[in-house]
Order: structure tokens, then C-alpha cells, then sequence
């Protein structure tokens, strides 16, 4: 039986949708566009990795004007204005961020990566990596993950109590010699903002960094775009996620047997966009055209 890997990213998509699962992992297809809500959260996300490994705030601010400043100069120009929108974004959400001391912690590892035996099902491996780890002064460990999100404070923490990634990642890390308690996740929401009819990109940029700064100084238990959260998963939790991850890799097995990728109409349209594959999704044959018009191809893996 051939070695199987499996991880957050790849289980997800397969539980939402086999097709699109198909074309990603098993087609190895990856849409040239990329989303400029995922580049805004790579941005934020590395911005922080540069910081917990050493960077000043400064050095942070210049990787993150640099960044979206090289994007800039390669973007077609109906793209331009939101990259520039997503650079202020970014900015303004490092420049007022309130929970930049890292006093509170005796020990800070950065990213690290994971590949631990799932269960008992042989060849099989939980493969992934986390931001980093922390050790607080009372010697609890915790995993360090950052995330931007369209959640209110309280919608976060009510999807993170239920969240399969924060359990996987608990799950891996214990397996791996280090006893975490839970997940620590650095949060900050996107803008709510819009901008005006009358209003220009650089006045609408402004507006963004200028609500961050209010928020950031308000009470800590009146944030509405910064958060702190601890996230706690029991034993019994992890146990019910490894028998839980048990029955995906079968029906993943089967699935892969059979070559019979299901397609979830569902998940065609999802967080406020289209999936990226819905335009070979309903094609037969596929358009040969159509795929290097709009996807790099990586190499195809058998299992991911």
C-alpha cells in the first residue's frame, strides 16, 4: 500500500469538495490568479513570522511596503487600486498592533514543521507546520498562530472551539514529543470599512489605518479588530479526531479506488468568491486551452 500524507489543507478540501480536491492534488493545477484576500493574509502572516524570529517593528513595516510595492509594479492595472488597499491593510494592521511584547513568554520557537503517524492505519502520516511554539512562565506550551479573519471576536472563538485545525495541530504536535495545551492565535480582523463613491484610494487607505489605531487603543475587552485567544483542546478532543481522520483516509482510499471525485455545488461559490476550478469543473472534455490559460501545473501526487 503506497505511503499516504494528509493534512489540514488537503483533508479540508477533500471533506468540501472530491473535484475540487481532484484538480489540486491529482491534476496538481493551481490558478495563476491569485486571491487578494489570501495575498493580504500571506502578507500579514510572514510579517509576523519576520518579527517572532527578530525583526524590529520597523524592518517589518519595510518588508511589508516592499512587498506590496513589487506587487504593485507586476499588477495588471484593474488590480492596482485593491493591492494598494491591501498594503495599507496590512500596514496599518502591524503598525497598531497592541500585543507586540513578547515579555510574557519564556521560551519562542518558530516554525515548525510536523510529520507524525495518524492512528493506526499503517503508512499513514499527518503531515503540516505551525507558526511556532510558546512556553509561558507557569511552563505551559502552546501553538502560536496568526490569522486575519472577516469574524467578529466572538464569531473567532466560536469557530475555534470547534475547528479541526487547531485540534490537528494539537493532535501533531503532542505526537511529536511536545505537549501542548492548546492553540495561542494572534487575530486580527479585515477592515469592515467601504470605500466611498467620492473617495479616493489614498483618503479610503488613510480610513484603514486610521480605524486600527482607534481600535487598538480602546479597552482590550472593547477590540473589535485585535485579539488575543487561547484555545484549549482536551484529550478526549484529540481522541475523537484521530478516529475522526481514521474514516476520512478511508473514504480518501476508496474515493482514489473507485475514481469517483463527487462535486459539491456548494462549495462553488464560497468565502465571497468562486472556486478557482469552476471554469473546467463542467467540461467534458476539459479544454486543454482553457488550463493553460488559466492554471500552473505542479507535479501531480498520487496522495496528499
Amino acid at each position: 500500500m503506497p505511503q499516504l500524507e494528509v493534512s489540514h489543507s488537503s483533508s479540508s478540501m477533500f471533506r468540501g469538495c472530491g473535484k475540487k480536491y481532484y484538480w489540486y492534488y491529482l491534476e496538481g493545477l493551481r490558478p495563476k490568479k491569485k486571491s487578494l484576500a489570501l495575498s493580504l493574509g500571506r502578507a500579514v502572516h510572514d510579517a509576523f513570522e519576520k518579527y517572532y524570529k527578530g525583526a524590529s517593528s520597523s524592518d517589518v513595516v519595510s518588508y511589508l511596503t516592499q512587498t506590496f510595492d513589487e506587487d504593485i509594479a507586476k499588477a495588471d492595472a484593474q488590480d492596482v487600486e485593491g493591492i494598494e488597499i491591501n498594503k495599507w491593510t496590512a500596514l496599518g494592521m502591524w503598525i497598531h498592533y497592541p500585543y507586540k511584547n513578547l515579555g510574557g513568554f519564556s521560551s519562542i520557537v518558530p516554525e515548525k514543521e510536523f510529520q507524525v503517524r495518524l492512528g493506526k492505519l499503517r503508512g499513514v502520516k499527518l503531515v503540516g507546520k505551525v507558526d511556532g511554539l510558546l512556553e509561558d512562565y507557569s511552563n505551559k506550551k502552546w501553538i502560536r498562530e496568526v490569522k486575519t479573519t472577516g469574524l467578529s471576536p466572538r464569531q473567532f472563538n466560536g469557530r475555534m472551539n470547534t475547528s479541526s485545525q487547531a485540534t490537528g495541530y494539537v493532535y501533531a504536535m503532542n505526537k511529536a514529543g511536545h505537549p501542548v495545551q492548546g492553540v495561542m492565535y494572534d487575530v486580527i480582523k479585515r477592515p469592515l470599512l467601504r470605500k466611498r463613491q467620492t473617495e479616493s484610494c489614498s483618503d479610503f487607505c488613510d480610513r484603514i489605518v486610521e480605524d486600527y489605531k482607534i481600535d487598538a487603543n480602546a479597552p482590550q475587552n472593547l477590540r473589535k479588530s485585535y485579539l488575543r485567544a487561547f484555545i484549549y483542546r482536551s484529550p478526549y478532543a484529540l481522541m475523537e479526531y484521530e478516529k475522526d481522520m481514521e474514516r476520512l483516509v478511508k473514504a480518501l482510499r476508496h474515493t482514489y479506488k473507485k475514481d469517483n471525485w463527487y462535486r459539491n455545488q456548494d462549495q462553488c461559490w464560497n468565502f465571497n468568491s468562486l472556486c478557482p476550478f469552476e471554469k473546467i469543473c463542467w467540461m467534458d472534455p476539459v479544454d486543454k486551452l482553457t488550463v493553460n490559460l488559466y492554471y500552473d501545473r505542479e507535479k501531480p501526487k498520487r496522495y496528499c
